[in-house]
């Protein structure tokens, strides 16, 4: 129900890049931010900018064939260095298609930056699975477990260690500012190519509300 982690970036959306996306077939078709989305228009060979959310939110939400093809879920992928784990340079890949745990692993990055001051890189952290209660939309209530990211100490603890892993990485601090802007270059948003999946796995996860690890 626990792991110790530790963050590549300081920079949350670097370590956790969600977003809602469909897929047609194995080709993901459209992806957006809860705002704007990028779609796939096959016709005209090109992506286009539509609204977001739109129909294709919708659980129940079938194509004119009966089928799935085109529905949108939240998809999100936090990426983690598991301390203890026996390989060096290995970067661990949390994937999720349950908005439960994106919302967990969101807000907790958001605290912890705050907290932090906004160093989260190399912060000793615990990524968690935790019992919650959610009320149905029938209003029963029912057990659900949440991924979210949790600090082992005070509020001033993490500010304390934030500030000593800042200034021990003083003359580092704008090499990471680079790094972090390298992959950001290229780790935008799907939407720049129709992607085409051959991966079994990955479209069967996408069509699941668990949450799984991957070594990458």
């Amino acid at each position: 129900t626990e792991l110790p982690v530790r963050l590549l970036y300081n920079d949350p959306w670097l370590s956790f890049q969600s977003g809602y996306v469909a897929y047609w077939g194995k080709t993901r078709w459209c992806t957006g931010d809860g705002e704007r989305a990028q779609r796939w228009y096959q016709k005209a060979g090109e992506f286009r900018e539509v609204p977001c959310t739109c129909e294709h939110l919708d659980p129940d939400y079938q194509d004119d064939k009966g089928g799935q093809n085109g529905r949108c879920k939240i998809n999100g992928k936090l990426s983690v260095v598991i301390d203890g784990a026996e390989v060096v340079g290995g970067v661990w890949t949390l994937r999720t298609t349950s908005i439960n745990t994106v919302n967990g692993v969101a807000s907790s990055l958001e605290m912890l930056r705050a907290l932090s001051g906004g160093w989260l890189a190399g912060v000793p952290l615990h990524l968690t699975l935790r019992p919650r209660t959610a009320q149905l939309p029938d209003g029963k209530t029912s057990l659900i477990y949440v991924v979210g990211l949790e600090f082992r100490g005070s509020m001033e603890r993490l500010r304390e260690y934030a500030e000593e892993r800042a200034n021990a990485d003083l003359a580092y601090g704008g090499r990471m500012r680079e790094i972090e802007q390298s992959v950001r270059a290229i780790s935008a948003p799907p939407g720049a190519e129709a992607e085409t999946l051959d991966d079994g796995e990955i479209v069967d996860e996408f069509d699941t509300e668990d949450a799984r690890f991957e070594h990458v």
